[in-house]
């Protein structure tokens, strides 16, 4: 691996590599897109104070432990039981849709069901929703 010194570096030299040097060029040629929200928009999505996670009473969380729900898996039955898209979920829990699609499948497998529906009327009678 080829290695030279990074210009504007004081002190200890910091070397950069080849696949740096790749990787760089790559970038330069094909720059990436980062969409950006305006303040007012993130203040709306999110609460003053941060990202909040819902706390959880004991029985919810017994229950998801019994059946072998992740945390997050736990959050996509509450979204599903509200009767949300997989777009609606993806946004209000800031990961990709396919990552939704991915939990979704996981919960559907794991309470033994084969719809979104069937998801709110199990997680009911398990004690996951009221």
């Amino acid at each position: 691996m080829r290695t030279r010194a990074v210009p504007g570096t004081s002190g200890a030299s910091r070397s950069r590599t080849s696949e740096e040097d790749g990787l760089r060029l790559e970038l330069e040629r094909h720059p990436v897109r980062v969409h950006v929200r305006p303040a007012h928009v993130v203040d709306a999505v999110l609460p003053p104070h941060g990202l909040v996670k819902p706390q959880l009473d004991d029985a919810v969380r017994e229950a998801s432990k019994r059946i072998g729900l992740t945390a997050r898996e736990l959050e996509i039955v509450g979204h599903l039981v509200q009767r949300h898209t997989d777009q609606e979920i993806a946004t209000q829990l800031f990961i990709s849709t396919r990552t939704v699609t991915t939990h979704v499948s996981a919960v559907l497998r794991k309470l033994g069901v084969s719809s979104r529906r069937e998801v709110a009327a199990r997680a009911h009678d398990l004690g996951l929703s009221t």
